[in-house]
């Protein structure tokens, strides 16, 4: 975001912008810094002194609030209608907050509201960071339901206002009381290649009744017998003191949950095949005697046994587009999400654990799947993101050293069906029996394994890790993988749900004054046409002088992903074209003709290109580009 906001600067004579860019690029490379730092192997192992690992979260904490002040700032200068009269009123001034904040780096991400009382004008800027156009659901709360929700277009040179359809969802607090000063709004935006793009809410008044494009979700509470109070819009709460089995669905799946509410199976609705897909939480308890698990050592005592699941409280959230269950058990709070969501987003469960085991000794907890799939002993874990490993479970071997890395994917498949698990955060799994799939959630040891940490593992604080599970059906008759050289390719789908997990969408409210929402366009759009699906962008990076001012280049990389075509893309919009690139048609209106090739660590130099070449990228391969302004 800020390399394009500096090509833009650098498109016009206006010297005031560098009262922005140059302290704002002192923010990013203090980011940098850090982030480089975390590459550290204990810092990314978890096998780090306590007091380290403080440091690195503090550290983090320091550069997520300083480069939400950089898009604060960039988003505001891109949105400007007259960017040769910007001026600059205040350096420190916060012209949009996001959605989600952290006080610290020992407590979670919390989401703020968006006061809508009055009838003022309240915007909402979402930010694309894809090479392609997204269409797919957000939610954010807010303080009042009763409004309108609308964007502004451009349609033949006039300004046109679309309404938007939205859900009302409840918040609950932790007595599972619904608020009434706070509510979930859920809506689809559709968001450009490497855009900007704004929506507009507005309180409706009294005598203007309820908005008919508002659709209001419908809400069960199991295995309590409290009822909650009676909040608007909403209408009775259904309270049942047991549980039953029911079902959640959009457009291409339906999800089956039993009675505490974890899934149980999973049909997939275009072939309406349902697939046994059993959820469950195990833990792992360290050895009695001799050498115990600690930060370095994986030592269980046996087989994981499953954790009962005894009459949870359940909260369940039905709604036509929006779907969800929360389940409340002992150590995790188990949340699942359904979207009736014409992107990626929309095709998979979405999944969350927030985990709590301050409690809890010499305790590892996983997350497992048992699924109707013949995957025997095979299965596969990807590498850093970049390819896919097949893996073998071997029985002559401990438990422990089946266990992998998942960096941001496993699956496992047989020949109709493949199940793939996409993970946000770096863990570690393995699957342990045909059509089982399990990941690491968290773990709290209470002994060094005198491998030079010198510490047990007991700084523990509420993690939450979030996944997508997808159920994908193989094409009949499609010639699949080889299986004797042990490569294997996530789906197109799998593909574009993993970019969308990882770089999700962001949601900015605007801060600054109501009146002068009018010098702000309604978006910023620069990328003429979008990139292919199977082609990611993994930087645009602007360089920098010695005095930590930014340069007049800016490096671009690519990737184009490796995929297996015998599943359909469902959910995708985009198109692939044997990976063909047009810098050209990426970047129409910033950055100059000439364009530089580049080795991956920018040392060395390639050959000389116009930005007009179509250049032609094979699968797994990055490229990295010079651009200069």
């Amino acid at each position: 975001m800020f390399s394009m906001a500096w090509a833009e600067m650098m498109s016009y004579s206006n010297s005031d912008t560098k009262k922005i860019s140059n302290p704002l690029m002192k923010y990013i490379v203090e980011a940098r810094r850090s982030y480089s730092l975390f590459q550290h192997h204990d810092g990314v192992t978890g096998t780090a002194k306590k007091h380290v690992m403080q440091d690195y979260g503090r550290r983090m904490s320091k550069s997520i609030k300083e480069l939400q002040i950089v898009m604060s700032q960039v988003t505001h200068y891109l949105l400007t209608s007259s960017k040769t009269l910007y001026k600059v009123e205040n350096e420190n001034k916060i012209w949009f907050e996001f959605s989600e904040k952290a006080d610290d780096f020992a407590s979670l991400f919390s989401e703020r509201v968006l006061e809508t009382n009055g009838y003022d004008k309240n915007m909402v800027t979402i930010f694309n960071s894809h090479g392609r156009t997204r269409s797919e659901m957000i939610t954010i709360k807010v303080s009042n339901p009763n409004i309108r929700l609308y964007t502004i277009n451009l349609v033949d040179g006039d300004e046109e206002e679309e309404d938007i359809n939205f859900q009302i969802s409840p918040v609950f607090d932790s007595q599972h009381e619904i608020l009434n000063t706070q509510f979930y709004l859920s809506f689809v935006v559709e968001v450009a290649a490497l855009s900007l793009k704004s929506y507009y809410m507005v309180e409706l008044k009294p005598e203007e009744g309820s908005n008919p494009s508002m659709e209001i979700a419908n809400i069960r509470l199991y295995n309590t017998v409290k009822q909650p109070f009676q909040v608007k819009p909403f209408s009775d709460v259904g309270v049942f003191h047991q549980g039953a089995k029911f079902m959640l669905e959009n457009g291409y799946v339906r999800t089956h949950f039993d009675e505490n509410g974890i899934l149980e199976a999973i049909t997939t609705l275009d072939d309406k095949v349902k697939t046994d897909v059993r959820l469950s939480f195990v833990q792992y308890s360290t050895r009695n005697v001799g050498e115990k698990s600690g930060a370095y050592l994986f030592l269980p005592d046996g087989p994981a046994k499953t954790m009962r699941v005894e009459s949870p409280i359940v909260e369940i959230i039905e709604g036509k587009l929006f779907s969800s269950v929360k389940v409340f058990l002992p150590q995790i709070v188990h949340y699942v999400r359904v979207m009736s969501s014409p992107g990626v987003d929309g095709t998979g469960l979405q999944i969350e654990n927030i985990v709590d085991m301050r409690r809890y000794n010499n305790l590892e907890i996983a997350m497992r799947f048992d699924a109707a799939i013949d995957s025997k002993t095979i299965f596969y874990t990807d590498l850093n993101g970049f390819s896919m490993m097949e893996r073998r479970r071997l029985s002559k071997i401990p438990l422990q050293a089946n266990f992998y890395p998942i960096a941001s994917m496993a699956y496992i498949q047989d020949t109709s069906s493949r199940l793939t698990l996409i993970s946000r955060q770096p863990l570690g799994g393995s699957s342990l029996q045909s059509g089982q799939l399990e990941i690491m959630l968290d773990r709290r040891l209470m002994q060094d394994d005198n491998r030079g940490l010198g510490e047990p593992v007991t700084d523990n604080l509420i993690t939450k890790s979030s996944f997508t599970l997808i159920l994908e059906r193989s094409i009949p008759s499609c010639r699949g993988e080889n299986s004797k050289n042990g490569a294997s390719y996530p789906s197109l789908l799998a593909v574009g749900a993993r970019h969308a997990l990882l770089n999700p969408l962001y949601s900015m409210f605007y801060l600054g004054e109501k009146s002068k929402l009018s010098s702000l366009s309604n978006s910023y759009a620069n990328v003429e046409r979008d990139l292919a699906c199977d082609i990611d962008i993994l930087n645009l990076r602007t360089s920098i002088t010695s005095s930590e001012t930014p340069t007049d280049s800016s490096a671009f990389i690519v990737h184009r992903q490796g995929f297996n075509g015998c599943y359909k893309p469902i959910g995708m919009n985009c198109v692939t074209n044997e990976g063909r690139l047009s810098l050209s048609e990426l970047f129409p209106h910033i950055y100059s003709n000439n364009v530089q090739q580049m080795t991956l660590s920018l040392l060395y130099t390639g050959q000389k290109i116009e930005k007009s070449f179509m250049v032609s990228i094979k699968p797994m391969e990055m490229y990295t580009f010079i651009l200069k302004h």
